[in-house]
Parts: C-alpha cells; sequence; structure tokens
C-alpha cells in the first residue's frame, strides 16, 4: 500500500511537473543531513525514530480515535491521512508533496485500523522514514 501510495505520487508529480516535486520540509532535512556529524545523526534520529512515534500517537492515537471516531471507517482514514498530508506542507504549502504525504498517512492510518495496534504503524512510518534516511546518509556522504 505505501508503495503503490508512493507510486501513485510519483507518477502525479510526473505528470503535473515533468519530474519530482521536492517538499520544503524534505528540502530542509537534507540540507541539514549534506552539514554531516552531529546534524546528520540528529536528522536521523529526528525522521526514524522520533517523528514516527509523535506523528503516529497524533494521528492516528488522537486525531482517528477522537475526532473521528464517529463516522464511517474510510472517511476517518482519508481525513487522517489529508491533516497528516497538511501537516507535513503547511509552513508553505506545496499541493503535490501534500497528496504525497496524505497518501502515507491514508496507509499508515489502514495499517493502524485493520491491526488496531499503534505500534505497527509506528513501525511501518519508521521503516518508511529509514528508506528514506538511506538516501539522505547517502547524500551526506558524497557530498
Amino acid at each position: 500500500m505505501i508503495l503503490g501510495a508512493g507510486a501513485v505520487s510519483g507518477l502525479l508529480q510526473y505528470v503535473f511537473t515533468g519530474g519530482r516535486v521536492t517538499a520544503t520540509n524534505q528540502a530542509a532535512l537534507e540540507s541539514m543531513a549534506k552539514a554531516g556529524g552531529a546534524s546528520l545523526l540528529f536528522v536521523i534520529l529526528l525522521a526514524v525514530v522520533v517523528a514516527p512515534l509523535v506523528e503516529e500517537l497524533i494521528f492516528r492515537g488522537v486525531v482517528l480515535n477522537y475526532f473521528f471516531k464517529d463516522g464511517p471507517w474510510w472517511l476517518n482514514v482519508v481525513l487522517s491521512g489529508v491533516l497528516f498530508g497538511y501537516f507535513h506542507v503547511f509552513q508553505q504549502f506545496q499541493f503535490l508533496p501534500m497528496i504525497q504525504y496524505s497518501l502515507m498517512g491514508v496507509a499508515l492510518a489502514v495499517v493502524y485500523k485493520k491491526t488496531k495496534q499503534i505500534q505497527y504503524s509506528m513501525l511501518t512510518h519508521m521503516l518508511n522514514n529509514s528508506v528514506a534516511a538511506i538516501s539522505l546518509i547517502s547524500m551526506a556522504l558524497h557530498h
């Protein structure tokens, strides 16, 4: 599902822009990672451990369970995903990155809804961000 969300997002970006759009928050992480050393370590810790734990507690633990609990399950999942997407682009709104993050949020919400265990959405989120962290490490090493 996460791979599918990434594929759909990449396809939309290619169709509408002819290439890949880097979200502002991703560009900031890449900039910090390029500094290497402690900055790289901080970015990896933040992206792979802290953000997935905090974001899943907020968007799945609180938003999904308390704000959208009375609606149909699929509407809860979509609304939670869109809020997750908006959270990642609200400082400098970018539509296509919001779609990308929203699809990821939907995928994580489905994991949570299907398993009823927040640790599975946390682990899935960590795994996703770990893959992205590999490119940050590579970028820092080849900078």
